[in-house]
């Protein structure tokens, strides 16, 4: 019989994270046992956690905000002790859903049983083209009929769950990146080692329908809100170390171009907003050049 574990990373936030493990218990098939990695500041969260006296549910307090990509680092390495067959990798705030997403996972899974080599399942993938350092949206017809279908990479908070046999092949995030495509890099990383990444075709289409995201077409560039700049440094920052720690020596240039556009590009919205958007855009460019990595940048809500 396949178990089924996973975690949560959550920083500061005990109601939300209470709310999505009340969420999780509701699966058709619930997780044998929940990790919380709390990254939090304070005691709120432990607290919360303590008062569901919920026998599944295991806490681990990092002391210090891993980020996500440090949480998640920590919740996989204590799920395979676990020794459970899958990991499902979430985020305080984004449960599955639909009720029946795990199982319905699960199932096409044990379809494929000659495909023994499958690493990570999930609900929403792309592709990623690594000469121009882009991620591509998924295209409709690709996602026509049932099964799997294989990506690049699983989308942040969609049901992903990791295979253990990826774990015991020595594949694991890279903290260093604490926050922005440290799944991208994760799913990378996985396929390097010969195993495929693959999304469930019929939940892929009903989630577009829910979310009415149909249209696969990407903005050159499109404005971000003066609170949501700090991810834009992470983002540039820790596509370019992708770039650099793969080898993708055209994705790197054509990034470094593309950071200096997008510093000049954001003063068509105003004097202030160009600089600050300069300011993170090319602080990114320069922490990737002098190899400074980690949390270096505080966000809101902390990750």
């Amino acid at each position: 019989m396949t178990r089924i574990g996973g975690f949560l990373i959550t920083y500061n936030r005990p109601q939300v994270v209470v709310d999505t493990i009340t969420k999780l218990e509701s699966q058709t098939i619930p997780l044998e046992v929940i990790w919380v990695i709390d990254n939090s500041t304070n005691n709120e969260t432990k607290e919360s956690i303590c008062a569901l006296n919920n026998k599944k549910i295991r806490y681990y307090r990092v002391g210090y905000n891993a980020g996500p990509a440090g949480g998640a680092k920590i919740g996989l390495r204590e799920c395979l002790k676990e020794n459970v067959d899958w990991i499902y990798w979430g985020d305080d705030n984004d449960p599955p859903i639909f009720p029946d997403s795990l199982e319905r996972l699960i199932r096409e899974v044990s379809k494929e049983a000659a495909k023994c080599s499958i690493g990570i399942i999930g609900t929403v993938g792309h592709f990623f083209d690594n000469n121009l350092g882009v991620i591509k949206k998924t295209p409709s017809h690709l996602l026509l009929g049932n099964g799997l279908l294989e990506v690049d990479c699983i989308a942040g908070n969609m049901t992903m769950m990791v295979n253990k046999r990826v774990l015991e092949a020595g594949v694991y995030p890279d903290p260093d990146l604490f926050f922005g495509f440290e799944e991208l890099d994760f799913c990378l990383q996985v396929k390097k080692q010969g195993f495929g990444i693959y999304v469930d075709k019929a939940q892929y289409r009903e989630l577009r329908k829910h979310f009415n995201k149909t249209d696969t077409n990407r903005s050159i560039y499109k404005k971000k809100t003066f609170n949501s700049l700090p991810r834009e440094y992470y983002s540039v920052r820790n596509l370019l170390f992708i770039a650099s720690t793969n080898g993708y020596k055209e994705m790197k240039t054509r990034l470094i171009i593309k950071c200096m556009a997008k510093s000049l590009f954001g003063f068509r919205y105003g004097i202030k907003y160009g600089t600050k958007n300069a300011k993170y855009v090319l602080m990114g460019l320069f922490h990737f050049l002098i190899d400074k990595k980690g949390e270096t940048m505080t966000l809101k809500n902390g990750h």
